[in-house]
């Protein structure tokens, strides 16, 4: 074989060879998962009118106010009502422990709702936790030196599902 015929089977045998080697193999990297979708919202529906022994409570024309479950509210809350469970006070009485309270700005109510004439309110859509609910409510015919009372009720939503609350003492 001429030396020009050996340079160029050489050169063939060269590419080929380069063009077979393959390096070590990898396995395909896994598809990127989609996040999960987040939870479905809970809903909230309430009843704030009721009986009491003397008279007829109702939070008709006033708000519900809807306080996440946190350590600084319920340290607030056990200040102001005594209590952290289903409490019904006098807003008097919460007023004068509110005053000798330091200002809280960081326990302001995450969300609120009006009643209407019967004493009806929602949230339609809540994040599912546990939560506080507060009611302000005038009993009639108005009682000597007590008619306004403030209500706080615990809560706990669960995804997809609507509580259903009745707010009495």
């Amino acid at each position: 074989m001429s030396r020009r015929a050996a340079l160029i089977v050489l050169s063939a045998l060269t590419l080929a060879a380069c063009g077979t080697t393959r390096g070590p193999s990898y396995p395909a990297a896994p598809p990127i998962a989609e996040p999960p979708p987040p939870p479905a919202p809970g809903a909230i529906e309430g009843h704030g009118a009721f009986r009491l022994a003397d008279g007829r409570a109702s939070c008709a024309g006033f708000s519900v106010a809807l306080m996440p479950d946190r350590p600084r509210y319920r340290a607030r809350f056990q200040a102001l009502y005594g209590s952290v469970g289903r409490v019904m006070e006098p807003v008097a009485e919460v007023k004068a422990r509110s005053a000798k309270l330091p200002a809280s700005p960081d326990t302001a109510p995450i969300a609120a709702a009006s009643c209407d004439a019967r004493g009806e309110f929602a949230f339609p859509s809540v994040v599912s936790d546990r939560y506080f609910l507060i009611m302000h409510v005038k009993v009639k015919p108005a009682q000597i030196g007590h008619d306004d009372y403030v209500l706080l009720q615990p809560v706990n939503v669960q995804p997809g599902q609507t509580t259903v609350v009745t707010l009495a003492p």
